[in-house]
Parts: C-alpha cells; sequence; structure tokens
C-alpha cells in the first residue's frame, strides 16, 4: 500500500493540469495541493515543527508553514545539504504562495466562487484519474486500501482544490477580455538584389533586379490564387528563404511579429486569402493566412499582469525573521533594472540574519546566507577591508557548522584576497578532500591554486577532472556546483 507522503508525492504533477492557465500567466509554480496537518521538520536544526504555524499572511489571510514546506518541497532544490539553495527556494516558494492568495482574494473580489456541485464533479474526477494512474496494476485488499487513501487524501483537501477552481476560474475570466488574436501565415519569397551591395571577388550576387523579381512575385501570385492550388508546393519550389522547405510556414505569431508592411497585410486578411505580392526589405512576398485563433500569448500576459500588480498591492507580513529574509532575498532576485531597491532588500535580509545568528549562532542556514551576502557586498567593494572581514567570518562560521567543499573553496578565495596563504591553501585543500565528484569545485580548486602559485595541486585537481568526465561516458552523470556536491550534468549518448 502506498504510504500517504509517497501518494502526495505521486500525486504532485498528476493534478497540477488545474492551475496550467493560472500557472503559465504567471510564470511561476503554484502551491502544493496536498499539504496535510501535523508536525513538520525544520531542515535547519532537524527539530519537529508545527505545519499550522503561521509563518505569513497576506492582507490577513494566513500561510500556514505546511504550506510554505509543501511548496519547498516540490521545487526539487537538489541536496539538502546545499543550505543556501534551500534558503533562496523558500524565499521564491513564499513569493509564490503571496501571489497566489492575492489572485484568489481578488477572484473573491470579483464575486466568482465556486459552487459544492462544481467541488463535488471536480473531487469525484480527481478521485477517478488519480486511481487509474497509480492503481492500475494492484488488485484485491491492496487496491481496495489504496483507492479509500486516495479518497480520503482528495476528500481531505477540498478547501485546497476550491482555491484552486477558483483561481482557474479567474484567470479565464480575466483571459476572456483579452481580444487579440494569433495568426498562422505561410509566405514564398522572392528576393531582390540590394544594387548597393558590395560583393567578394567571385561571389555571387542574392537575389533578383527588381523588375525581375516582382515580375515573378506576381506570376506565382497567380498560380497561388488559382483553384485547388497547392500554396505550400509553390512555396518549396518558388520560395527563396529558409522557410520553403516547410512550404512558407511561418507558425503563429501575434500582431507585431513581423516587420511592417507584412504584418499589416497579414492583420487584415481572412483565413485562406491569398494576397500580394507585398514589398518589404527582404524583396516580395506573397502571403496565404491560414487560420486565426485569439491570442493565448496575449491572454497570459493579461493575466500575469493583473497577477503581478496583485502581489504587489498585497499586504504582506513574514513572522518568521529568517523565513522574512529569504523573502526579501527572493523579491530582489527580479529587481536587476533596480540595483538601489534591490541593494535595500538585501541590506535588510542581511540585518535579519544577522539577528536570527545572535539567537543562534549554530544557524548553518543563515550562516551559509550571510557568508554569501558577504561575499557579495566585497565583490563589488574590494577594497573596502572591513567587509572582506565579514565575508571572511562568517564563511569560517559557516563552514565550522555545514561542510561543504563550494563554501570551503569561497572561504580559500577570501583568504587569498586578505593575503592569507597559508590559510588560503588549507581551506583549499579542505575543499578538494569533500569535493569528490564536483567538478565545478574542482575547477575553481584548479584556478585558485594555479593563482597561488600551487601548480602541483592545480595539476592533481586537473587530473581528478579528466578522471571523473572520462569514467562517467557517454549517458551517464557527474556533478557540478552547490553546496552539498552539486548537481547532476548529463553527458548525451550522442544517440
Amino acid at each position: 500500500m502506498l504510504s500517504v507522503t509517497a501518494f502526495r508525492q505521486k500525486m504532485g504533477h498528476a493534478t497540477r493540469w488545474v492551475y496550467l492557465v493560472l500557472v503559465g500567466a504567471l510564470g511561476i509554480g503554484m502551491v502544493a495541493f496536498f499539504g496535510g496537518v501535523g508536525p513538520g521538520i525544520d531542515g535547519n536544526k532537524g527539530q519537529s515543527r508545527d505545519t499550522r504555524e503561521v509563518v505569513a499572511t497576506v492582507n490577513g489571510d494566513p500561510i500556514a508553514r505546511g504550506e510554505l514546506d509543501t511548496v519547498v518541497a516540490q521545487m526539487r532544490l537538489g541536496s539538502q545539504s546545499d543550505l543556501r539553495a534551500q534558503e533562496e527556494g523558500r524565499g521564491q516558494a513564499l513569493e509564490m504562495l503571496v501571489a497566489q492568495k492575492a489572485f484568489e482574494q481578488a477572484a473573491r473580489k470579483a464575486g466568482l466562487e465556486v459552487s459544492n456541485q462544481e467541488l463535488s464533479t471536480e473531487v469525484e474526477k480527481r478521485i477517478e484519474q488519480t486511481t487509474a494512474e497509480h492503481v492500475g496494476g494492484l488488485a484485491g485488499a491492496a487496491k481496495d486500501s489504496a483507492v479509500a487513501e486516495i479518497t480520503a487524501d482528495i476528500k481531505g483537501n477540498k478547501d485546497q482544490i476550491r482555491e484552486q477552481m477558483l483561481s482557474q476560474k479567474f484567470a479565464e475570466q480575466l483571459g476572456s477580455k483579452v481580444k487579440e488574436e494569433d495568426r498562422h501565415p505561410r509566405h514564398i519569397l522572392i528576393k531582390v538584389r540590394d544594387p548597393k551591395a558590395k560583393l567578394a571577388p567571385g561571389a555571387k550576387p542574392e537575389g533578383r533586379p527588381d523588375a525581375e523579381a516582382k515580375a515573378l512575385a506576381e506570376s506565382v501570385l497567380k498560380q497561388a490564387q488559382a483553384k485547388g492550388a497547392d500554396f505550400a508546393a509553390l512555396a518549396k519550389k518558388y520560395g527563396e528563404d529558409g522557410t520553403k522547405a516547410n512550404g512558407g510556414d511561418l507558425d503563429w505569431g501575434p500582431k507585431g511579429r513581423m516587420v511592417p508592411d507584412f504584418d499589416k497585410a497579414v492583420f487584415s486578411m481572412k483565413p485562406g486569402e491569398v494576397r500580394g505580392p507585398i514589398k518589404t526589405q527582404f524583396g516580395y512576398h506573397i502571403i496565404k493566412l491560414e487560420a486565426i485563433r485569439p491570442s493565448t500569448t496575449a491572454k497570459n500576459q493579461a493575466v500575469q499582469k493583473y497577477a503581478e500588480e496583485q502581489k504587489n498591492l498585497a499586504k504582506v507580513t513574514v513572522k518568521d525573521p529568517q523565513i522574512h529574509a529569504d523573502y526579501l532575498l527572493a523579491q530582489a532576485r527580479t529587481m536587476w533594472s533596480k540595483p538601489k531597491e534591490q541593494q535595500a532588500k538585501k541590506d535588510e535580509a542581511l540585518k535579519l540574519l544577522e539577528g536570527v545568528v545572535r539567537k543562534d549562532s549554530t544557524n548553518a542556514a543563515a550562516l551559509v546566507t550571510l557568508a554569501g551576502l558577504y561575499s557579495e557586498k566585497h565583490t563589488s567593494a574590494p577594497k573596502d577591508k572591513a567587509l572582506l572581514a565579514k565575508a571572511v567570518s562568517y564563511n569560517e562560521k559557516a563552514v565550522a557548522a555545514a561542510e561543504s567543499p563550494s563554501l570551503q573553496a569561497a572561504l580559500g578565495r577570501l583568504y587569498t584576497e586578505a593575503g592569507q596563504k597559508d590559510k588560503a591553501l588549507k581551506a583549499l585543500e579542505k575543499a578538494s578532500q569533500i569535493a569528490y565528484s564536483d567538478v565545478g569545485v574542482r575547477n575553481q580548486l584548479k584556478s585558485q591554486f594555479e593563482a597561488l602559485g600551487r601548480k602541483d595541486l592545480a595539476a592533481k585537481e586537473d587530473k581528478q577532472i579528466k578522471e571523473l568526465s572520462r569514467n562517467a561516458g557517454p549517458g551517464q552523470s557527474f556533478t557540478v556546483g552547490g553546496n552539498g556536491g552539486g548537481q547532476p550534468i548529463h553527458i548525451p549518448s550522442g544517440r
């Protein structure tokens, strides 16, 4: 029989279709569907935590620790020992939940609701779908037990399912107001020679003289407009650009995708119409409009814009200072066009984390994040010795709290910048001992050993890198990067 935990893991993807419209528009993952209630685990300390604990509110609506933990788990952030990635992921997960809550609130304000009958129909549909996908190989008592577990788990999450359905309804309502269209044209291009183009000796000019190109285009147009004409075949015969192999197919696209004169023609045509010659800087075009449909891109953009506005307008209160810091850093990641505001978010997060480690000097995740933040600040101000000292101090504390090859390598680099060569070598050699198959870290170590004049140690890393790459072989993996030994990189087999 499937355990509840295993079942929830299996169910993660099976039910995500409910949010496809909203997820696609927002460009983010949505909240987990089977959060459960009860004790959770704090990833930093291994201590049991109540998943019902409220970690944040959005316009007064609570976000429970269980909701946040489940989203983090579904994000598949890699090794649990990669503490910086886990912290960054938690901030992103909270940002997703804030967006979701704000969107649901807006849906309720718009007067939308999900009736009990709609909910009941959806619940039964999910039970049927999940049973078909995950219980097919079972029989007898095992099958009955699994079906009962699936049924209880899905029915136990009716409130979450109702919220998902509400958000989907609202996304569809917002999308229905968008009037933009996507259009699917084909074309046949007859290129026109540029009379000013300078040719290399012996090079053949591209295109035709204007009059010749126009005459040919008019001839092809008559053939394309003839009853029963095969436009794709004509494009393959006469076309003079890369689309000819596909029968001139230009695929679906929104208004403004093509050059102005071509675009204007396409968006004034009816499906099945053939028009031309249309002249652009490329030459003369014969155009056929295949079909028209509502613009999926425009709908998604409209939903995304609205959802982003609601998220930004929401009053968000984060109760846990470490989670608050993670949230601020997640916001800062998307603020590259606003460097001052971005740095302000990072500085606020830094102060919160310093408060966290003052209360708990063994909080490895907070120390790792502080080490990274001070290293970044030092990189942007390399002559600031106080920042360098802070970066070194927090990196020392981080490596003491969490064994990590990338942290050791970072500490070695900082020691080098501080002029402490012996300490740098010691940290880098320690990193080498625990890097194992982490090729990314080993490449860093190779460069740092070379910079310190230790060609023997650099050669040792180079040998390890080559051996790891050779042993991985086609179709296998080795790891690269990450605080905890890295993520797999796949070497294609060539098939």
